[in-house]
């Protein structure tokens, strides 16, 4: 460290059919639905051949399983499929044992097909053998009006919330029917009607929501204390939403969290409830418990939450930098990174030692980045969260550290500067020559040469400039510079790699070498996200190592996401899936918790694609090694 002290940072819900608990596609657009495979990937899968290659077949083989015949059914009502599932409708409504449920499901059926006599038919006979059934009902209720037969669908409709006052859609309709008939000032009425039913408390959330709108919290909070006396076990998640939603939005969070969170379960109310809560915690300042609470939702395994997650991961990492803001040190504590060839490699790595032997000619070369020249000052005395630049700032070391110290007779280190007690630093001004070459010669092993790069975002095309320093004559030998779109860097970066290994071949003795046989450097379209992961894994890496104080770092599931899935694009890549186990070997340590959501996925990987070789050993050993067990 002794280099650094020399310087100075889905879908919408069918007809009165509950959703399945566990959502596993939604539309994407008219003709796309939008699915998750197991490695958590995103994927668009035209209807047709959703139909054709999943939902057909998951009909054939679940035919005998009422239960989840009719989940299968739901699903496929929700995508638009009722006129491909009326044989699978009439076969549930002939084997189920809630008869009522199979009866429901095949009324809707017909009714989407344009079929109401049958449907009317067969509603009609459940009630006739299995006597009344509030949600029977109402879906007959449905069909009358679907025939014209206004004044006998209301009067059904109302004998229907006599029987279950708490459907969401008899309710709705219900009221909706009263506002057109007899206008807006009759809707309280329908709610007081509809809540002195026995066992009401849907209509009770409505009246909170009327009391909170005429500030009357009083009489909110007790008709939401009342409703939720009567809730069923779990709690209804569209009622809590509602709830936890209007008392939020009201500005009454303390009241919200009071009645709201003694019935929240996580599995069950998901992130729609979920996020209010964490809303109002991070609103009250009770970041704690707002990390609870996120930390339940992550454990829930969904990907279609992730997006919504990480910006809570943000914003509450945001607030643990903002508590430290205004603390300024008279004289900060630099110390730093020396990471010698690539990252994946060091700190006891096992593929150390499948690095290529150097010949003592070769030239060492050290990367020093860190710099920003930005039109404004920075406070690299105080914590920061990581940004575009700064991270450009670090990887391009990164990078250019790897593809010389595996691809060329030189040995590369990259310089990564870091303030004790607060994280890594961005310089905002030049380093000159003097300063580096004496922060050189001060390193246990002295460089040939640096490479100082600044990263220079004052304008609206951003650039890089590099310049060659000879550190024995304290002589810049040769400069370059190119362009880097801050959303697109990986092409500007890839040209700069190439110029500055140019420069060395041509001043300091560097010759390519043939790389080993398992590194596999990224692809065009996968070497943003590599650069990505690359900053990344230096982050996850600096709570490990010795010497450093202070940091932190956040959104560690996306980190394991991001690298698990540029394994899955390029499952023969080594360099990737290295950087995997090597990042897996840190989590173990600081974050065991978040790893073991991971475990699962990350194992299906090495099974799916495992590598081979001495290499593929390795990885698989500390892979192993890093992942829990289980029970």
């Amino acid at each position: 460290m002794g280099f650094f002290s020399k310087l100075f940072g889905k879908r919408k819900a069918s007809n009165t059919v509950a959703q399945p608990a566990s959502v596993e596609s939604r539309h994407a657009d008219d003709d796309m639905i939008m699915v998750y495979d197991a490695h958590g990937h995103q994927l668009h899968v035209h209807k047709q051949d959703w139909k054709d290659s999943v939902l057909l077949p998951k009909l054939k083989s679940c035919r005998n399983d009422p239960d989840e015949l009719y989940h299968c059914l739901v699903s496929a009502l929700t995508d638009g499929f009722a006129v491909d599932i009326v044989g699978a409708a009439e076969r549930l409504a002939k084997i189920d044992h809630t008869p009522s449920r199979g009866a429901v499901i095949l009324g809707i059926v017909y009714m989407q097909t344009d079929r109401l006599s049958d449907a009317e038919r067969v509603l009609s006979d459940s009630l006739r053998f299995h006597g009344k059934n509030g949600v029977v009902m109402t879906n007959l209720a449905k069909v009358y009006s679907s025939q014209g037969k206004d004044a006998q669908a209301l009067q059904l409709l109302w004998e229907a919330l006599e029987q279950d006052p708490n459907q969401d859609n008899g309710f709705l309709w219900y009221v909706t029917e009263i506002r057109e008939r007899e206008g807006i000032s009759a809707v309280t009425g329908a709610y007081r009607r509809i809540a002195a039913l026995p066992g009401s408390w849907r209509a009770q959330v409505w009246l909170a929501r009327e009391a909170l709108e005429q500030k009357d919290i009083a009489a909110a909070i007790d008709f939401c204390k009342q409703a939720i006396s009567r809730f069923p076990k779990p709690a209804p998640a569209d009622a809590l939403m509602q709830i936890s939603g209007d008392l939020g939005n009201h500005g009454h969070l303390q009241e919200m969290l009071q009645v709201v969170e003694p019935v929240f379960e996580p599995s069950v109310h998901g992130l729609e409830v979920g996020n209010n809560l964490i809303k109002a915690h991070f609103d009250l300042g009770h970041h704690g418990e707002a990390q609870r609470i996120l930390d339940q939702l992550y454990a829930q395994k969904r990907p279609d939450w992730q997006e919504h997650l990480q910006y809570w991961d943000g914003e509450l990492a945001k607030a643990n930098v903002a508590k430290t803001e205004g603390i300024q040190e008279q004289s900060p504590e630099f110390a730093g990174i020396v990471i010698l060839g690539p990252i994946w490699t060091r700190d006891g790595s096992p593929y150390s030692s499948l690095l290529p032997a150097k010949d003592s000619d070769g030239p060492r070369v050290a990367f020093m980045g860190s710099t920003v020249l930005m039109n404004r000052e920075p406070q690299t005395q105080s914590a920061q969260l990581t940004d575009t630049p700064g991270r450009i700032s670090r990887c391009i070391p990164l990078i250019l550290c790897e593809k010389v110290h595996l691809s060329t007779n030189g040995t590369g280190i990259a310089l990564i500067p870091w303030i004790q007690n607060h994280g890594f630093a961005v310089f905002c001004k030049s380093q000159t020559n003097e300063d580096l070459c004496e922060a050189a010669v001060s390193m246990e092993t002295c460089p040939d040469f640096v490479v100082r790069i600044e990263l220079d975002i004052t304008a609206a095309n951003w650039r890089v400039t590099t310049d060659l320093i000879d550190v024995r004559q304290c002589k810049r030998m040769a400069n370059v510079w190119d362009s880097v779109d801050e959303h697109d860097p990986g092409l500007g970066i890839t040209r700069l790699c190439d110029a500055v290994v140019k420069q060395l071949s041509d001043h300091a003795n560097l010759r390519i070498a043939p790389p080993p046989q398992w590194y596999n450097t990224a692809s065009a379209s996968d070497f943003n996200d590599y650069l990505l992961r690359l900053e990344q894994h230096l982050a996850v890496a600096a709570t490990c190592y010795e010497g450093l104080v202070g940091g932190g770092i956040y959104g560690q599931r996306e980190i394991l996401t991001g690298i698990t899935q540029l394994c899955c694009r390029q499952p023969a890549n080594f360099t990737f899936r290295m950087l995997l186990a090597r990042t897996t070997t840190y989590l173990q340590k600081t974050d065991p918790e978040i790893l073991s959501e991971f475990a699962d996925r990350i194992s299906l990987l090495q099974r799916e694609y495992p590598l081979p070789g001495n290499a593929g050993i390795m990885i698989s050993q500390e892979i192993s090694q890093a992942l829990p067990t289980g029970d």
